[in-house]
């Protein structure tokens, strides 16, 4: 069994200090992602929608689950997390589809981002690039990209602070 107070074996076992620099940086990441999301513009219609469906998967999806359950009694519309390769049907123009993928290479995301579009979806998301990042630049949705400076090990599942203040920057900037 590992001894959770041996410092030395969980920074060998984690990869390093650089992984507890990132776990660390939390707080730093939920700030710098939370101020840069609300700075994002967003057209009128977007904040008359009548429902939200987010795509994500993994560590992806968890900051909308986060989300979901901490502002449950303030969400007035449906805000649904879908973690599969197809939308549901209920998806048109009155739906917000968020893409929600770290790395901007989720294949369940990616699958679901051509559908919301043929659907009349308005389309955000919350990435770091990748291939996310450049179907919403292409179609001109806004987006928040972002730098994640502060986590150093690069892992996506020590990095989830960008999500969540990513996707709360956006409710609330959306209402």
């Amino acid at each position: 069994m590992v001894d959770l107070d041996d410092r030395e074996t969980v920074l060998r076992l984690q990869g390093g200090d650089v992984v507890i620099r990132s776990v660390d940086s939390l707080p730093d990441q939920l700030q710098q992602s939370f101020h840069e999301s609300y700075k994002i513009g967003f057209p009128e219609e977007y904040k008359k929608v009548k429902r939200v469906v987010v795509c994500g998967m993994g560590g992806s999806r968890f900051p909308s689950l986060i989300l979901q359950d901490l502002f449950k009694e303030q969400l007035k519309i449906p805000y649904i997390i879908n973690d599969n390769y197809t939308l549901p049907g209920f998806v048109s123009k009155d739906t917000l589809v968020v893409l929600s993928s770290y790395s901007g290479t989720t294949e369940e995301v990616l699958a679901c981002q051509e559908t919301a579009l043929s659907k009349g979806a308005k389309l955000t998301g919350v990435t770091s690039g990748g291939e996310v990042a450049a179907f919403l630049k292409k179609h001109g949705a806004p987006a928040y990209v972002f730098n994640p400076v502060h986590n150093p090990s690069g892992q996506p599942r020590i990095g989830f602070g960008y999500a969540v203040g990513g996707h709360l920057g956006i409710l609330m900037k959306l209402g």
